[in-house]
């Protein structure tokens, strides 16, 4: 019982530390903090909600110009 306990809590951490690490996390983690809708963000950054959808999402890798 305590190895899987033991594994479970490895694999939290885990996760814990990859939504730390991942910018797209943290990008999504201010912008719920702050209230602001991606429709919001967006329209601030001058692009389709799509295309910013997808950088939350990790599915576009972000560039120094974005």
């Amino acid at each position: 019982m305590d190895s899987i306990f033991e594994l479970f809590i490895l694999y939290l951490n885990f996760k814990y530390l990859n939504m730390i690490i991942d910018p797209h996390f943290k990008i999504r983690q201010i912008r719920e903090l702050k209230n602001f809708t991606q429709d919001y963000m967006a329209a601030q950054l001058e692009m389709s909600t799509r295309a910013y959808s997808k950088i939350e999402s990790g599915e576009t890798q972000l560039t120094v110009n974005r």
